[in-house]
């Protein structure tokens, strides 16, 4: 992907833009599911190792119904074979959703690997996927192709240490925009303690991986559900995501760590079905939160996390702990660049101004409630990373402007005027008639939410 000559160009005032050098902070962001509608940030009670903590960034997921909401279910063969009743189970709870809902679908071979029976798209793809019926068509062939016993024996943690493909999988995920869910039927079970740091080399190598997964897995804002033990039906009811551990008495429970850091819900063996239709129902309730820990937190540790609401009757589940270990984020993540979809954590839209000869500057806008601006001395500052992609017919793609980052400054006049008509942005892009599409990609500094928005030449008038 080359540069181009384009440039970006602030036509908002010089005391709102530039001047600030602050840089972003380190806030802990997340998704929670909430069993109610138009939560405000005011209304959630947050601690961060028992220390109340204020909630500076609540954005609903439900405002843009419009999005894809994305489900993936993994059954590990290692679990239970093909045609087993949990195999039986997980095919006949997802025919309730496969044409309604993105429904997504892999098995975990022999050999670690990811096979998909109904695998996420390329990327690159050109258009978003259409929801179709797809079991009876992809399903038989894979019935025939594998054998009917599981395929990999347990061994130790030698086979727990395969998290690369669900690291890659994150990735793909990445690409749809809001919250998604992973439901992980006999796979990704591990203690809490187990991302702790260790002498022996082992489980130093599986915490370090570990630590990766649930890195990749926060950037995508992926939650996964575990499905795992041999304990009796109900047993955890609607799961609360707590991890468990082997109890005496020979009754098999299973550890939820992966539940509690991602901010999903644990199930055992027999609650197959009540997991993927809690998931589905789950993705349609949530809410992005942004909080900034206490500065001494950041020291590579697990911390927990407490979450409540004062709304009476209304539930809230979240990540019950976090690895206060951050990681440096590109200013815009090539994921948004490549997505089929557009990114609707912020609304952005462009527009040509009548002005404008070969549409070589376009205006960007950008909802300024959607960003994160932070109260301070009567005035509120924020950091908005901005960069313009071109793409020609056949998708290639060149950077028409490079990422710029866009400090904010504003006195409480021009907050309440941002809030209520939205910042604007002029940008000069190329002629050039081979570009047939232009994307805007917007992403907040400090709270981590990207937008995006597509502009069609052919469409510009």
């Amino acid at each position: 992907m080359g540069s181009h000559s384009g440039r970006l160009v602030l036509l908002v005032l010089s005391s709102m833009c530039g001047a600030f050098g602050q840089t972003p902070p380190k806030l802990i962001a997340f998704d929670i599911v909430a069993d109610a509608a138009g939560l405000q940030g005011n209304e959630i009670r947050l601690y961060d190792d028992k220390k109340a903590q204020s909630v500076l960034y609540c954005h609903s997921g439900q405002q843009h119904p419009e999005n894809p909401r994305v489900t993936v279910v993994v059954f590990n063969l290692a679990y239970a074979g093909i045609k087993s009743y949990a195999w039986n189970e997980t095919i006949r709870t997802m025919r309730q959703f496969e044409s309604s809902e993105f429904l997504y679908f892999y098995v975990k071979t022999g050999r670690g690997a990811l096979l998909p029976v109904h695998g996420l798209p390329e990327k690159d793809a050109e258009s978003p996927p259409t929801n179709l019926r797809w079991i009876d068509r992809n399903l038989p062939p894979i019935e025939k192709t594998l054998p009917l016993e599981p395929l990999l024996k347990k061994s130790g943690i030698t086979s727990m240490i395969r998290l690369a493909p669900y690291v890659d999988l994150a990735a793909r995920l990445a690409a749809f925009p809001a919250q998604k869910n992973l439901i992980c039927i006999g796979c990704l079970s591990a203690k809490p303690s187990e991302w702790d740091p260790s002498p022996f080399g082992n489980e130093a190598a599986y915490a370090a991986e570990l630590r990766q997964l649930s890195d990749a897995l926060a950037r995508a804002r992926v939650a996964v559900y575990p499905v795992h033990g041999s304990g009796p039906s109900g047993l955890v009811g609607a799961g609360n995501g707590a991890g468990v551990t082997n109890r005496p008495g020979g009754l098999q429970l299973f550890p939820g760590g992966i539940a509690e850091v991602t901010g999903g819900r644990t199930y055992s063996s027999g609650q197959i079905m009540e997991a993927i239709q809690q998931a589905v129902r789950d993705r349609k309730s949530t809410y992005r939160i942004a909080y900034l820990p206490p500065p001494e937190n950041w020291d590579g540790k697990r911390h927990k996390i407490t979450i409540g609401s004062t709304r009476s009757g209304v539930h809230l589940l979240a990540p019950r702990w976090y690895i206060a270990e951050p990681q440096e984020s590109e200013p815009i993540p090539k994921v948004a660049i490549t997505s089929p979809f557009d990114q609707t954590d912020i609304a952005v839209s462009v527009s040509v101004p009548k002005s404008a000869e070969n549409a070589q500057r376009i205006e960007i806008r950008v909802d300024a409630a959607d960003l994160l601006l932070m109260p301070r001395n009567s005035r509120y500052s924020g950091s908005i990373a901005m960069q313009t992609i071109c793409y020609t017919p056949d998708q290639r793609k060149r950077a028409c402007t490079e990422p710029a980052s866009v400090k904010l400054d504003l006195s409480r006049q021009e907050y309440a005027t941002a809030i209520s008509g939205g910042l604007r942005f002029p940008i000069e892009v190329p002629a050039d008639e081979a570009f047939s599409r232009i994307r805007v990609l917007v992403r907040d500094e400090y709270s981590g939410a990207m937008g995006t928005a597509t502009f069609v030449r052919n469409e510009e008038r």
